[in-house]
C-alpha cells in the first residue's frame, strides 16, 4: 500500500519542481527584455560603443542601428515613461532627416501618445496678443 503512494507523491514533486524551474527561466527572460527595453540603459551602451568606433560610416551605422531600436521602444510602450524617454533618445542622435527618418517617426510617435495638441500646427489664440494691438 505504501509503495502505491509513495509512486504519485514522487511524481506530484518532480512536476512542482519542473514548473518552478520553469517560473524561474522565464522570469530571468523577463529580466533581459526589460535590460533590453530600458532606454537610458541602451543609450548608455551607445555612448560606449560610439567611443570605441572610428569616425566615419562605422559611427554613422550605429547612429542609424540605435536610433531604429529607440524608434521601435517608443512605438511598443506607447503612454509609459520608456517610450517618451526612447523617443526624446532618437530625437537626439544625429543624422535621421527627411520624411522616413528616425526623427520623423519619433515626432510621429511623441505627437501621437504624448500631446493633447498636434505639433507643428499653431492655434489661432496662440498667435494673437490679448487685448493689444500693434502699431
Amino acid at each position: 500500500m505504501h509503495r502505491l503512494l509513495a509512486v504519485p507523491c514522487l511524481l506530484a514533486l518532480f512536476l512542482v519542481a519542473g514548473a518552478r524551474a520553469d517560473e524561474k527561466d522565464s522570469k530571468v527572460g523577463k529580466a533581459k527584455d526589460s535590460k533590453a527595453a530600458n532606454p537610458d540603459a541602451l543609450f548608455q551602451e551607445l555612448v560606449k560603443k560610439f567611443q570605441t568606433s572610428k569616425p566615419g560610416a562605422e559611427r554613422q551605422k550605429l547612429f542609424d542601428e540605435y536610433a531604429e531600436k529607440f524608434v521601435d521602444i517608443a512605438s511598443k510602450n506607447t503612454k509609459s515613461v520608456e517610450g517618451f524617454k526612447a523617443a526624446t533618445h532618437a530625437l537626439r542622435i544625429p543624422g535621421g532627416t527627411g520624411k522616413d527618418g528616425h526623427r520623423a517617426k519619433a515626432i510621429a510617435v511623441l505627437n501621437k501618445n504624448y500631446t493633447k495638441a498636434k505639433l507643428g500646427k499653431r492655434s489661432r489664440s496662440g498667435c494673437r496678443s490679448r487685448g493689444t494691438t500693434r502699431n
